[in-house]
C-alpha cells in the first residue's frame, strides 16, 4: 500500500485524531495515489469545507524526504500502516497512527501476549513492591509489558520486565529523538537494548501535554489488556484504562485501601466491572491457552533476583513515592554490589564467579518451615515433580487421601513451599533439602 515517503507524506497531513483516513484510503487504495489526488477528487471524500483538504493539497515531499534521512542515520525504523509487521490490533482502531517511528527490536504481534502497565508517578510502598513484582513475573512467564515510560509505575515496571529478563515496549508521547522524561534517559537506552520504543510523532516533536492522552490509545490498543496499579481519579493511567474499556481490551486492577488517593482511580475501575488481581498469574492465566508455546507458569517459582528498590537504582529510575521520595537512582557501587548480580556490563563480578553459581542454576536454602514438617507433609512435598504442575488427584495415594493432600498443600502453600497455578495445579518451588 505505498511506500515510506507517501505514508510519511500522508502522515504529515492527515492529522491521526481524524477519521478522514479511513474513508480516504477506502477510495483511493494507497498512500500515494491520495497524493496524486487532486483537491477535486479530494473534497469529493473529505467534504468542500474541511480543512484537510488544504494540507492535503500540498504536494512538496521535503519534509518527508528530511525525515526519512534522519531516520536512516539515526537508525529508526518507519513502520507505516501498509508493513506487514504493523500490529494488527492497531489497524481496528478508529484513528489507526499511520506510521510508527520505532527503536529497537520489535516482537511478533500475532504471537505474542502484550499486557500494559500503567499507574500512578507517585507510588505508596505497596505500590512499588507490587509494580516490580507483577511486571517482573509477567515478562519472565513470557508476555510483553507495556509502558508510557512516564516517572513512577510505569518506569518500574518497565526496568522490572527487563531484569527478569523478559521484553518490554515503551509508547512515547514525543519524537523518538527525545527522552521524556529526561529522568528517564538512561532507561530509555535500555529499552531499547530489550525491546523498542515507538511513537506516531515525527522526530523533534516536542512532548507537549496534549500528546500523551493521544498516546494512550496506542498503549492499550496494541495490548491484550491494561493492568491499573494506583492513580487517582485524575490519573493518566485512568484515561488509558478507560480507552482499553472502550476498545474492548480486558481491563485488570490492582485492589487497594479505600482510604487511600492512590486507590481512587482502581476503585472506579472495579465499579465499572474490570477485574481485580493480585498477582501476575491472575493475568496469565486467562491467555496460557492461547500462547502456549510463549507463555510458561512455571517460570514464577523461580525466586526473584532483586527487589523493587534494587531495580530503581540500577536502572536510575525517577520515583516519588507517597510516604518518602526518591529520586533518580544511581548504580551500586561494587563493594555494595548485591550477591548474585551482575555489573552494568554483563560481565559477572569476579569476586562472586569462582564461588557462586548463576542464581537461575542453583537452588535455594529450604526454609527451616520445610525440614520440621511431618512426615505425611514432606511426602506430599516430594511427590511434587520439580518439571510440571500437578493436580490433587495426582498426589492422592492409598496412604494419602485428597483430604490429607489437601492439609498438606495448604501447609506448603503458607510456607512458600508450592505454589497454586491456573487449574487447580501446584508446582513445587525447588528448594535443596538439607
Amino acid at each position: 500500500m505505498g511506500n515510506n515517503l507517501y505514508w510519511l507524506w500522508l502522515s504529515l497531513h492527515c492529522s491521526s485524531h481524524s477519521t478522514l483516513f479511513d474513508r480516504l484510503i477506502r477510495v483511493f487504495r494507497s498512500p500515494e495515489e491520495i497524493y496524486r489526488a487532486d483537491s477535486a477528487d479530494l473534497a469529493t471524500v473529505a467534504g468542500e469545507k474541511s480543512p484537510e483538504i488544504l494540507r492535503l493539497s500540498d504536494k512538496n515531499l521535503s519534509d518527508s524526504q528530511r525525515i526519512m534521512e534522519h531516520c536512516m542515520m539515526s537508525d529508526v525504523q518507519i513502520l507505516s500502516y501498509g508493513n506487514a509487521a504493523y500490529p494488527a490490533r492497531l489497524r481496528l482502531l478508529e484513528n489507526p497512527p499511520l506510521v510508527l517511528y520505532v527503536k529497537g527490536k520489535l516482537p511478533v504481534f500475532e504471537e505474542s501476549l502484550l499486557i500494559t502497565v500503567v499507574g500512578t508517578r507517585r507510588m505508596s510502598d505497596y505500590g512499588k513492591r507490587m509494580t516490580f513484582e507483577i511486571s517482573y513475573d509477567l515478562a519472565r512467564a513470557g508476555a510483553v509489558v507495556v509502558t508510557g515510560m512516564a516517572l513512577g509505575v510505569d518506569g518500574l515496571a518497565s526496568a522490572s520486565a527487563m531484569e527478569a529478563g523478559g521484553r518490554t515496549l515503551a509508547f512515547l508521547g514525543c519524537g523518538i529523538d527525545i527522552a521524556y522524561p529526561s529522568e528517564h534517559a538512561y532507561l530509555m537506552r535500555r529499552i531499547i537494548e530489550s525491546g523498542a520504543v515507538l511513537t506516531e510523532y515525527p522526530p523533534g516533536t516536542r512532548p507537549e501535554g496534549r500528546n500523551f492522552p493521544h498516546r494512550n490509545r496506542l498503549m492499550s490498543g496494541v495490548s491484550h489488556g491494561v493492568l491499573m496499579v494506583e492513580g487517582n481519579r485524575k490519573s493518566g493511567a485512568l484515561i488509558t484504562a478507560r480507552l482499553a474499556e472502550q476498545q474492548g481490551r480486558d481491563v485488570y486492577v490492582l485492589p487497594g485501601n479505600v482510604d487511600s488517593e492512590n486507590s481512587e482511580g482502581p476503585n472506579l475501575l472495579l465499579k465499572n466491572g474490570a477485574t481485580p488481581i493480585v498477582c501476575a498469574e491472575d493475568i496469565l492465566a486467562k491467555y496460557e491457552y492461547m500462547y502456549h508455546g510463549e507463555i510458561n507458569l512455571f517460570r514464577l517459582v523461580e525466586p526473584y533476583r532483586m527487589d523493587a528498590d534494587r531495580v530503581i537504582q540500577k536502572y536510575r529510575l525517577a520515583a516519588r513515592g507517597t510516604s518518602h521520595g526518591w529520586t533518580a537512582g544511581k548504580p551500586y557501587p561494587a563493594e555494595k554490589r548485591p550477591s548474585g548480580t551482575q555489573r552494568e556490563s554483563g560481565v559477572p563480578d569476579s569476586r562472586k564467579a569462582a564461588s557462586s553459581p548463576p542464581l537461575e542454576k542453583r537452588k535455594e536454602k529450604a526454609p527451616d518451615a520445610l525440614r520440621l514438617l511431618d512426615e505425611t507433609t514432606l511426602a506430599v512435598y516430594r511427590h511434587i515433580p520439580e518439571d510440571r504442575a500437578v493436580t490433587v488427584d495426582e498426589l492422592c495415594t492409598d496412604e494419602i487421601p485428597a483430604g490429607r493432600v489437601m492439609a498438606a498443600l495448604t501447609l506448603l502453600e503458607i510456607h512458600r513451599c508450592v505454589l497454586s497455578v491456573a487449574g487447580g495445579r501446584y508446582v513445587r518451588v525447588p528448594y535443596q533439602e538439607s
